[in-house]
């Protein structure tokens, strides 16, 4: 049965790395930092890449972006893009930056889509559902979640992850 959430009930911040999370079973960690005004998706894949897996993963990443970006110049240009890769104990993190003020639910969508493809069967997932169906919903939701942070006024450095079939949010500063 799928999840029913009413944006009303969440706010800011806690709200857009809640609604990634459901959304998208691939992103293992969603961080927000609001002084900073930066989101960061982790993907953690289930084994050690070499550095060439490594490069040709996050070249394929970085490449989907500029692509993106230049197709859609009409709209904000990205202040902060990268993209960090992590590997060691056998396991593999990337990790992709982006600033809020310019990202969109497409992007998110194509992020997600571009790691998906690349590292199929090594992502590691806790739930390999999505609790929110349907692309259209997905993006609604998280378009509204990206529009209520840009008007809170005292925001709260976030961390979100999944634990046990349950979404975790973690105020950093605490």
């Amino acid at each position: 049965m799928p999840l029913k959430i009413r944006t009303s009930e969440i706010t800011g911040g806690a709200g857009l790395l809640i609604s990634i999370l459901l959304s998208y079973p691939e992103v293992a960690a969603v961080n927000y930092n609001p002084q900073a005004q930066v989101i960061k998706l982790t993907f953690v894949l289930k084994r050690q890449l070499t550095s060439f897996e490594e490069n040709q993963i996050k070249a394929s990443i970085e490449k989907h972006l500029d692509v993106f970006a230049f197709l859609n110049s009409s709209q904000l240009v990205p202040n902060i893009a990268s993209v960090n890769a992590i590997s060691e104990q056998g396991i593999s993190l990337f990790q992709i930056v982006r600033d809020v003020n310019s990202l969109s639910p497409e992007e998110i969508s194509l992020i997600i889509g571009v790691v998906r493809r690349q590292c199929q069967d090594m992502l590691l997932l806790e739930n390999p559902t999505s609790h929110i169906e349907g692309d259209l919903v997905k993006e609604e939701l998280i378009a509204s979640m990206l529009e209520m942070i840009g008007k809170e006024e005292r925001q709260k450095k976030l961390v979100a992850f999944r634990h046990e079939g349950k979404v975790m949010v973690y105020d950093q500063e605490a």
